[in-house]
């Protein structure tokens, strides 16, 4: 009964140090999942900011590209417009007894 009792004392050791090994264990990957979720939720975050950043850009760049097509669009009608002008003062020019009304543009 005495070796039963000493191998069951014995086994209970063991068990013993077995479960203050798998506790501290299970404290550690704890720990490192606390910091995995962590460092996720800052990624998570920092995808955010950066698509919010990409989205900024777009519309600036969409901004910008219809700032400067307005701009084109009025420097093109401003050149018509010179055109035209230019083309009655080569008319009345080389015609001063035409009518105004007759010519063209």
């Amino acid at each position: 009964i005495n070796d039963i009792e000493e191998g069951v004392r014995e086994q209970a050791t063991r068990l013993r140090s077995d479960l203050a090994l798998s506790h501290q264990e299970n404290r550690e990957l704890q720990e490192r999942l606390m910091v995995s979720e962590a460092t996720v939720h800052a990624q998570a975050e920092q995808l955010k900011d950066y698509r919010d950043l990409l989205s900024e850009s777009r519309l600036l760049l969409i901004h910008t590209q219809a700032s400067a097509l307005s701009r084109f669009s009025k420097i093109v009608n401003l050149q018509v417009s010179c055109q035209a002008d230019l083309r009655r003062s080569v008319l009345l020019f080389s015609f001063p007894a035409v009518p105004r009304s007759v010519l063209p543009c």
